[in-house]
């Protein structure tokens, strides 16, 4: 069984047809519908990351996450965009995505206060809980040097 983590391309009519598919499916609506085809204008030299992230298991989309960031700071923050699930397999690949290819040294996630199923992966794998910020727990992976 192949998994494998792929950021979205906005410009991918494939990319779009799995996130529309994943959308459906979990009856919900995700940022890259609000932007589709229009996001590429963004140019390597701007300082903002917005990054829509999918886990792909036999060729279907499992879940998804937003990651929006500063290259600047190395700073950037993950939010779960589709509804609770038991195992999360996209936070360790995209908190990884972050700090390994995008760079960053800090990653926060946002996570429900009553997804209990989360909060208990959160703390079992080493995420520093930072509290409540507008009805998310925060919580924080730093890059080890």
């Amino acid at each position: 069984m192949s998994t494998r983590l792929i950021p979205i391309d906005p410009n991918n009519l494939n990319h779009i047809q799995l996130m529309d598919e994943f959308e459906k499916k979990e009856d919900i609506s995700t940022p890259i519908g609000t932007y589709s085809k229009v996001k590429k204008e963004e140019n390597d030299s701007s300082n903002d990351i917005s990054i829509e992230l999918v886990l792909e298991e036999k060729k279907k989309v499992q879940d998804i996450c937003h990651l929006q960031g500063f290259k600047d700071i190395k700073q950037c923050s993950i939010s779960l965009t589709s509804k609770e699930k038991k195992n999360r397999k996209i936070i360790p690949l995209a908190t990884s995505y972050a700090l390994e290819i995008l760079g960053m040294e800090e990653v926060f996630i946002k996570i429900n206060p009553h997804d209990k199923n989360m909060i208990e992966y959160m703390n079992k794998n080493n995420y520093e809980c930072l509290g409540n910020e507008k009805g998310n727990l925060i919580y924080l992976k730093e890059k080890e040097f």
